[in-house]
């Protein structure tokens, strides 16, 4: 990717000579087009790699650290400096062009690859996008006039380029829904390559209605399903992380089969299924969409509403979301702890903090403080907050591992409380009172221990002490039994 051989800079270094506007460097070999040791610039050009020279050009505009993002509107582009950069521009690529240092012939690169479609085993083999049907979900649709993007994969060795400027090949599916596309460059193909297919709107070409799932991204067989977007902005603060998104009020993940995701550095695009009314995104050094509220039935959010028909390209900043929501899950939690009787001093004052730095932001506001202190004091609540969530949640995971241990010592506890106050002879009778024993211990837990009143669902602690007692059991009876053919196998086993 951006690579130039040596006879461009020769031209270059002479026509620049006589420009007053050019300061030519003297540079040999192959140069990569990284500035400044950070993001660079691409042309986005494929004529590279069929082996024919290619010029990228950049203009400074201002002094953003991030360019090319929703959030940029011409007021905040310096646009007579990018017109004045582009006529000075103009002139060298002309000659530039017109060099006789760049005629020579051209050969392809031997690292080209081209997905084609092969009968192979009488069938068509190659990259297929298709849709599962409504009435049968074992079914598989083709969708000709599919687009289908190719990337390369998301390794650092593999990318020259910053985000948004990664060239992608795009495709178009026939009419039995398989897409042909190249050359493809083989050396990206031992990191593995990204098939993204998209169905748009016939109205609106540029409006997706649906997309390639998360399960299926990596894979030739790529399935879309119905969708609907939102897009979020994290502006000024990289997002960062793995973000999982969750339906409605739902607080598991959602299936890799009913949504899709991209996002880079400021931007995260969701796709969820039609059927899905509002999403909820989480985690635990970026995005934060819960859309909660301080309370038990309400904390744990009840999600956003996905974009309308009439709003597919709404955008929240979700930098002050992130921060409150954050915040108010955290303050439930503790106020939960405080309840039980569970303080924590140093988790309290890093919420409190985080709180005073998010009332204040909101309290002066973009008008009053200018955007970039304000996404800074919010962008603080936010890293008060994350830096508060890790070890709130640890201490409410240690109750119920405490608790279930101490279920697990009920057992003995039990067995121990009814040979020595009952002691009864009879097997029935031992088993009736070793549960009520149990019980009653069970009890007594269930009305001091805390753990029951944090956990959203208590019964679930009863649960995993009943697979661990469970689980036990069944490895102590199939140890006994594995010692006993290994016994018999060796000749030591009992006989008559």
């Amino acid at each position: 990717e951006g690579v130039y051989q040596e006879k461009a800079f020769t031209a270059a270094r002479e026509i620049t000579a006589s420009m007053p506007s050019f300061e030519p460097r003297a540079i040999s070999g192959e140069y990569q087009n990284i500035l400044f040791g950070g993001p660079g610039v691409d042309s986005s050009a494929v004529a590279r790699i069929f082996g024919i020279g290619n010029l990228s050009v950049m203009t400074v505009m201002d002094s953003l650290d991030h360019q090319g993002q929703v959030t940029d509107t011409i007021d905040v582009l310096n646009a007579e400096m990018m017109f004045a950069q582009l006529a000075e521009v103009a002139p060298f690529i002309q000659q530039f062009a017109s060099s006789i240092k760049m005629n020579g012939g051209v050969t392809p690169p031997a690292h080209l690859r081209y997905m084609d479609l092969k009968w192979e085993n009488n069938r068509l083999n190659g990259v297929k996008i298709s849709r599962a049907s409504s009435a049968q979900a074992m079914r598989q649709h083709p969708v000709p006039g599919a687009v289908l993007a190719v990337s390369g994969p998301a390794s650092p060795a593999a990318y020259v380029s910053p985000a948004g400027f990664v060239r992608p090949l795009f495709a178009m599916a026939n009419s039995r829904g398989y897409c042909e596309y190249g050359p493809l460059d083989s050396d990206l193909l031992d990191w593995g390559k990204y098939h993204i297919a998209a169905d748009f709107d016939e109205d609106n070409r540029g409006i997706v209605r649906s997309i390639s799932n998360a399960e299926t991204v990596g894979q030739d067989a790529v399935s879309i399903f119905p969708a609907r977007s939102m897009t979020l902005v994290n502006y000024g603060f990289a997002a960062g992380g793995l973000v999982k998104p969750k339906a409605n009020i739902e607080t598991a993940d959602m299936p890799a089969k009913t949504h899709f995701s991209a996002g880079g550095e400021q931007i995260l695009t969701l796709y969820a299924s039609t059927d899905i009314e509002a999403v909820k995104l989480f985690s635990s050094v970026s995005f934060v969409i819960l859309n909660n509220e301080q309370t038990d039935e309400l904390h744990p959010g009840v999600g956003i509403p996905l974009a309308s028909v009439d709003d597919e390209f709404s955008h929240p900043v979700a930098l002050a979301i992130s921060a409150r929501d954050l915040g108010v899950l955290n303050a439930y939690r503790l106020q939960l702890l405080a309840d039980a009787r569970i303080i924590q001093d140093s988790l309290q004052v890093l919420n409190s903090k985080a709180k005073d730095w998010y009332d204040d932001a909101q309290a002066v506001h973009i008008d009053g403080a200018g955007l970039l202190a304000y996404a800074g004091d919010i962008a603080a609540s936010a890293a008060l907050s994350r830096r508060t969530y890790p070890p709130l949640r640890a201490v409410m995971e240690d109750l119920v591992v405490a608790v279930v241990l101490l279920l697990l010592l009920a057992v003995p506890f039990a067995y121990a409380m009814e040979r020595l106050i009952i002691g009864t002879p009879h097997i029935y009778q031992q088993i009736g009172w070793f549960g009520v024993f149990f019980l009653g211990t069970f009890i007594v837990l269930y009305l001091v221990n805390p753990a029951f009143r944090i956990a959203s669902t208590p019964i679930i602690i009863f649960l995993a002490f009943t697979i661990v007692v469970l689980a036990t059991m069944v490895i102590s009876v199939l140890v006994r039994k594995l010692q006993s053919e290994v016994k018999t196998m060796q000749g030591l086993g009992q006989t008559v």
